[in-house]
């Protein structure tokens, strides 16, 4: 996250996948994380979940 914002990113966001895979649950808290550490709240629509597949992430 400090490499886009360093770049002049403001609005980074995020697919997190479905709520039940771990996996997807531990990259939505790390890029929490990540927007504590560097004092960026996170919009509302910032980060989202659901299915692992291309159309749900070209939803997004």
């Amino acid at each position: 996250m400090r490499h886009l914002l360093g770049l002049g990113h403001r609005r980074i966001a995020m697919v997190a996948g479905p709520d039940h895979v771990v996996c997807c649950r531990a990259r939505l808290a790390g890029y929490e994380a990540a927007r504590a550490l560097l004092t960026r709240p996170r919009p509302p629509a910032a980060a989202r979940g659901g299915p692992r597949r291309s159309p749900a992430g070209d939803d997004a």
